[in-house]
């Protein structure tokens, strides 16, 4: 029978644990280390003040709608960071809580795998890998999500600190009770974070399977596994409401399951390999190729077992690692949601780093760790760049308006802007010659591509009351009321047209 007295004594302990690990002078110097070094790297978006996607509109409104998405600690937490229901731009506090939160699973999760508790300057690459890559850009690029999605990756480690190696499956109730909550808050949060317990849990039973021979390894999987299944199924079951937008709730029928798996993991990685740069690619690549060879030369079981063994973790978790999404219908591929895979990175290159075979993983997860900060540095500026002519372009419209007869009445007229993105040279250039991944960062604001926010910018910021969106407006015998080097107004009493010029 369960002892619940035994249960109390594992939390007692691990508290215990917990207050003297962030007690250690080590672990703050670290602590302050890491989230010193992301400020610096995210310094650029800070200074460029973008107001990113739903920024624009939570900044113009004060509203929240996280819950639309289930994710109700989102919309309960905002509350209490901004003392208000109105949520007001307060960034960068935001932004500086999620460098803080993502510090802190980056000595969560070194010291779950670091053995010898080494802590140099090569693990403070490894983990720098959660927050500072391509796809975790755009996530802290947020102003008012960044800490709730960096705090949905938390949650999804924090878990781990309460499985004790050694015991019985009756006395991991406090692992399985933080997994569940921890699953739970994760789904509340930021569900793109819904890899990262698999992947952590999959690297653990690897560990212990490759340390040892005894059956832990399966032990922790199983209950790993149980408890993410029921969190998850609580969460899908009582709290979250279903969705069907721009992307979906639904998961793809039995019988497509599997080709569904595929489209979308074909979508993903084509992502990655069309706008990750080759020198990135070759990093990775080589830290991926390695990983096999660092773990044959620290292992304890046969060597060919764990070479094949250690491929086929590679495989499964660069197929869990997109989380849930992977078996959804209706998503959508953007760089937001696919950091589950540079999570994978900072997962290779810490196993890599406890084995005796490792310098190719400190030589190349350094190389590609630069790469990415200053893919950081550039995306903050372009971000800041894209903003100013941006403003620049919707100045040269508002002035063209003003000077237009019919736009002196107060009547209502329909609108539209005929026209590709409207992206700065400066990050034109940069898509060109530097990354792709610049272009897909950097949102647009004006232009007609049939996205919410193509006349946000223009109609909201600068308070014009008199024009109505209307994308079907029959411009053939619109006569011309200006033309200019950027653009072509034509319209009459009832309607307006912009034809903007790259």
């Amino acid at each position: 029978m369960l002892n619940i007295f035994n249960i109390g004594e594992i939390f007692t302990d691990k508290k215990r644990e917990i207050k003297t690990f962030f007690g250690n002078k080590k672990q703050i110097y670290l602590l302050l280390i890491i989230t010193a070094i992301y400020m610096i790297t995210y310094y650029t978006i800070f200074r460029a003040n973008f107001n990113y996607i739903d920024d624009l509109s939570r900044t113009m409104f004060g509203y929240r709608g996280w819950k639309n998405f289930s994710r109700y600690f989102s919309e309960f937490f905002s509350i209490i960071l901004n003392t208000n229901k109105y949520l007001t731009d307060i960034s960068p506090l935001t932004q500086i809580i999620a460098c803080i939160i993502l510090a802190i699973c980056g000595i969560v999760l070194l010291n779950l795998f670091d053995k010898n508790k080494k802590l140099n300057f090569f693990s403070i690459i490894a983990v720098l890998f959660i927050g500072l890559n391509p796809f975790f850009l755009e996530c802290i690029s947020y102003k008012y999500d960044s800490p709730y999605m960096a705090f949905s990756i938390l949650v999804s480690i924090i878990p781990f600190i309460f499985y004790k190696k050694g015991l019985n499956i009756k006395n991991q109730i406090p692992f399985i009770i933080t997994s569940i909550v921890g699953t739970l808050l994760m789904c509340m949060s930021y569900q793109a974070s819904s890899g990262i317990f698999p992947l952590i849990a999959l690297f653990l039973s690897f560990k212990y399977w490759n340390d040892s021979n005894d059956k832990e390894w399966l032990k922790i999987i199983l209950i790993s596994s149980v408890s993410y299944i029921i969190g998850i199924l609580v969460f899908k079951c009582f709290i979250m409401t279903p969705v069907s937008t721009y992307v979906s709730t639904e998961i793809y029928p039995f019988n497509q399951m599997i080709s569904g798996i595929m489209f979308n993991l074909t979508q993903y990685y084509s992502l990655i390999f069309n706008n990750f740069n080759l020198i990135w690619l070759i990093f990775i690549l080589i830290l991926f190729v390695f990983f096999p060879i660092s773990v044959v030369t620290s292992t304890k079981r046969n060597k060919s077992v764990a070479f094949i063994i250690s491929i086929v973790l590679i495989i499964i978790s660069s197929i869990i690692c997109f989380g849930l999404y992977i078996v959804m219908q209706k998503i959508t591929f953007v760089p937001r949601i696919m950091y589950g895979f540079c999570f994978l990175i900072t997962l290779i290159v810490l196993y890599s780093l406890n084995c005796k075979f490792n310098g190719i993983s400190k030589v190349f997860s350094t190389c590609l760790i630069y790469c990415f900060i200053v893919l950081a540095f550039t995306y903050g500026n372009a971000l800041n760049y894209q903003k100013e002519y941006t403003l620049f372009r919707i100045n040269n419209i508002v002035d063209g308006l003003n000077e237009i007869d019919y736009m002196k009445d107060s009547s209502v007229k329909n609108f539209k802007i005929v026209s590709n993105p409207i992206y700065s040279p400066v990050v034109e250039n940069e898509n060109k010659l530097y990354s792709r991944m610049i272009k897909i960062l950097v949102p647009t604001f004006l232009g007609s591509t049939g996205w919410v926010w193509d006349y946000y910018y223009l109609l909201n910021y600068y308070n014009i009351k008199n024009l109505k969106v209307n994308d079907s407006i029959d411009d053939t015998n619109l006569p011309i009321l200006k033309d200019t080097f950027y653009y072509t107004i034509k319209g009459n009493e009832n309607n307006i047209v912009v034809y903007l010029r790259p």
